[in-house]
């Protein structure tokens, strides 16, 4: 019974010995940084930089959001606050300030969603590119 496992075990190393080898052979035939095109190096530049500069965007936006809403929660009760006063002057103006503040909430939302989706479609871009690069260089098509 344990010839037949130290059997399997050693077929089984042979086995991923071989595959290890294979998989190294194919890794050092692939592309390297010298075989792949000037323009292809652009585009990936170009779109990771586009990346960079929409991640910090969508940040910022975050950033504005947050501050907007514990604007709104403020405005509110410093509206409610002024309502119970009698105060209308100061609950026409706080109504202002909430209006304002939810309008800049709606537009911060807008920028990170398109924001979020030019990273998708850069991160596509340079994934689809550099998928290209390698075949043409692997395939020489």
């Amino acid at each position: 019974m344990k010839t037949l496992n130290l059997k399997n075990l050693v077929i089984g190393v042979m086995v991923s010995a071989g595959l290890l080898i294979a998989n190294l052979g194919v890794a050092q035939s692939g592309p390297t940084a010298s075989t792949t095109p000037p323009t292809v190096k652009k585009v990936v530049k170009k779109d990771r930089k586009d990346i960079r500069k929409d991640k910090k965007n969508v940040k910022k936006d975050d950033k504005d959001i947050r501050k907007d809403k514990k604007d709104v929660a403020k405005d509110k009760k410093d509206l409610k606050k002024d309502v119970a006063n009698g105060d209308k002057a100061d609950a026409k103006k706080d109504a202002k300030d909430i209006r304002k503040d939810k309008k800049d909430i709606r537009h911060d939302r807008k920028d990170v969603r398109a924001d979020r989706k030019d990273i998708r479609n850069d991160k596509k871009q340079v994934h689809h590119v550099v998928h290209h690069a390698n075949k043409v260089a692997r395939h020489g098509k």
